[in-house]
């Protein structure tokens, strides 16, 4: 029996409470455990909280759509950087 999850199974458990499931209390201790020693999974938690908190602020989808128009330099910016993440694409 293992004493602490590995990587793949605490990124899965981060997800835990977004899917209403609740972790026993071994489980918690385990990823507690592991979190203290991997520095990846840690960067993956603290990322996935910034996430987390930075949707909750988002309004409404309606109500911000309605009041944002993406500037036109913007968008073709972003188009840019997407068409240069395509498979085959050319890295500069």
């Amino acid at each position: 029996m293992k004493l602490t999850p590995d990587c793949n199974e605490v990124t899965a458990r981060l997800w835990a409470p977004l899917h209403r499931i609740t972790l026993t209390m071994r489980e918690k201790i385990g990823m507690q455990i592991h979190l203290l020693t991997c520095p990846s999974c840690r960067a993956y938690q603290e990322t996935f909280a910034w996430v987390s908190q930075t949707l909750d602020q988002v309004p409404d989808a309606p109500a911000f759509s309605a009041a944002y128009k993406m500037p036109p330099a913007t968008r073709t910016l972003l188009k840019a950087a997407m068409v240069e993440e395509l498979p085959g694409s050319k890295k500069t």
